[in-house]
């Protein structure tokens, strides 16, 4: 289910291949109501009145806020968002994109 929320915020921004630019620069996005936030674009007002929290190594996932039937909002861990971006580049043929995503991803050491 959140792998699936993470595609439609994706999904929702008009020019994908910004998005790679953004992880890179780990700038968040939002259009239409669907978006994501680093830990760095939280501001104060998030914090203190919307109560918003994103831990050191995580991202927030939102999407829909208005709609009577809810949105969703989740706190992921960022290489799990890191990995769903890379997919998703990599299904709109977007190679090299998908490449410089996949280079942000710290690797398990064994």
């Amino acid at each position: 289910m959140i792998e699936r929320d993470i595609r439609e915020v994706l999904s929702w921004w008009p020019t994908p291949s910004f998005l790679a630019d953004f992880a890179t620069r780990r700038v968040g996005f939002g259009h239409e109501g669907y978006g994501m936030n680093f830990p760095e674009g939280i501001d104060d007002h998030d914090r203190e009145v919307m109560g918003i929290h994103v831990p050191t190594g995580h991202v927030d996932i939102y999407g829909f806020y208005g709609n009577p039937e809810g949105g969703f909002e989740h706190i992921v861990p960022e290489t799990m968002y890191l990995g769903v971006l890379a997919q998703f580049l990599r299904e709109l043929k977007r190679t090299a994109e998908a490449e410089a995503v996949e280079r942000l991803i710290p690797q398990r050491r064994l």
